[in-house]
């Protein structure tokens, strides 16, 4: 599945756990799966990390809600409803429901 295809608009971030030695990031979410339904928890991973920003500044408001993700030459890119953007420098990501 491409990046660009994962169901990550309207999904909330809860946590963000960052495994230094391991050079890994875990996102986790929750998501909506499918249409008129309620959110499900989900786990984003990123492997091969040589960059992570996280800004908390929330220009546009406070949110947690995801508006758009992409990326371009492994640089992934998810703008926040706030307005932040976190930004990861990764080799490849993954992407799984937790408990379903």
């Amino acid at each position: 599945m491409d990046f660009s295809d994962l169901p990550l608009h309207d999904g909330l971030v809860k946590t963000i756990s960052i495994n230094w030695s391991g050079k890994s990031v875990e996102i986790f979410l929750d998501c909506f799966l499918k249409p008129n339904q309620n959110a499900q928890p989900c786990i984003l991973t990123f492997s091969g990390i040589s960059s992570v920003n996280v800004p908390m500044t929330a220009p546009w408001g406070e949110s947690n809600s995801i508006n758009t993700a992409r990326v371009q030459k492994n640089i992934f890119k998810i703008e926040l409803q706030s307005g932040d953007i976190l930004q990861l420098k990764a080799e490849t990501f993954g992407f799984d429901t937790i408990g379903l």
